[in-house]
């Protein structure tokens, strides 16, 4: 694996509203972007709230080959079978490894019923709903709905508008029992310390301890995506709201949001690439 230049772009990406479209899930307007990475065996590493089960089968759709990043940063998966060996701390885990960073799942949902309990709130999240609920409020499928509940190291959850609470309260109680909380396009996460950041910067890791001169490109869509935009070489935001520029300094706008938006991002990246050959720690792009 080796990008013929002096530099090895890898590219972090969100998935709903970033890679696939927000309502329908599709990809297909990325496709002529995924396909110029393939060819050039630039890894295209998904960074998702998703887990595992889900996952893995898109990686294979889009014919992905590299690691990826589950559960907002709890868990990193790594090929089995490859050029680059997976790094030592990392478990096997069926045909892949997996290196643990978030806690454990139990931890999660008995934080997140204690704190409804606690502070008198409607909090409900995925332990407390049914597989049709699940369907019903992501337009999943069954079986995608039955993936998605098959969590290890983030919960999501819904707040009832009838007890509101501000998102900084919230995330504050959440902190003072070692936890964090993420806002993502649908739902409130409840995780571990590490995040979407944590992840990008072991596999880039990964990557450099294998002789890679790495520069990561990462796109996402939303606030739980803030951490590994400001942590990357070059960010882009696919949101429809305000550039978070405040949260995010240095942040390029998409021309669009969703797979349009992400096609044309990336494929502008890799035709001023070539001109960034000897560029060791850029912090924009001209």
């Amino acid at each position: 694996m080796s990008y013929d230049g002096k530099i090895f772009p890898v590219i972090f990406t969100d998935l709903d509203g970033t890679l696939l479209d927000h309502n329908t899930y599709a990809w297909d307007k990325a496709e002529p972007a995924l396909a110029r990475c393939r060819a050039a065996k630039i890894p295209v590493v998904m960074v998702s709230s998703k887990t595992r089960a889900e996952m893995e089968p898109l990686q294979l759709e889009l014919g992905l080959e590299g690691p990826f990043i589950t559960e907002n940063g709890g868990g990193v998966f790594f090929p089995g079978k490859g050029a680059l060996k997976p790094p030592p701390e990392a478990e096997p885990a069926g045909l892949l490894y997996k290196l643990t960073l978030g806690v454990s799942y139990s931890k999660l949902c008995r934080a997140l019923d204690e704190t409804a309990l606690s502070f008198n709130l409607k909090m409900t999240g995925f332990h407390n709903m049914s597989i049709k609920d699940i369907m019903q409020l992501t337009g999943l499928s069954l079986q995608q709905a039955e993936k998605a509940a098959k969590r290890d190291f983030d919960e999501p959850f819904v707040l009832d508008p009838s007890t509101p609470c501000e998102d900084e309260k919230l995330r504050k109680i959440f902190r003072e029992q070692g936890l964090e909380l993420s806002i993502g396009g649908r739902f409130y996460h409840v995780h571990g310390k590490a995040d979407k950041a944590t992840a990008l910067d072991k596999v880039a890791a990964w990557y450099k301890t294998n002789g890679f001169q790495v520069i990561s490109v990462a796109l996402g869509d939303s606030q739980n995506d803030f951490s590994m935009l400001g942590r990357a070489d070059y960010a882009f935001y696919l949101g429809k709201g305000p550039v978070p520029a405040e949260e995010v300094p240095g942040v390029i706008q998409a021309a669009e949001p969703g797979p349009s938006g992400w096609n044309r991002a990336i494929l502008d990246f890799l035709t001023e690439l070539p001109n960034m050959g000897a560029i060791n720690n850029p912090n924009q792009m001209e």
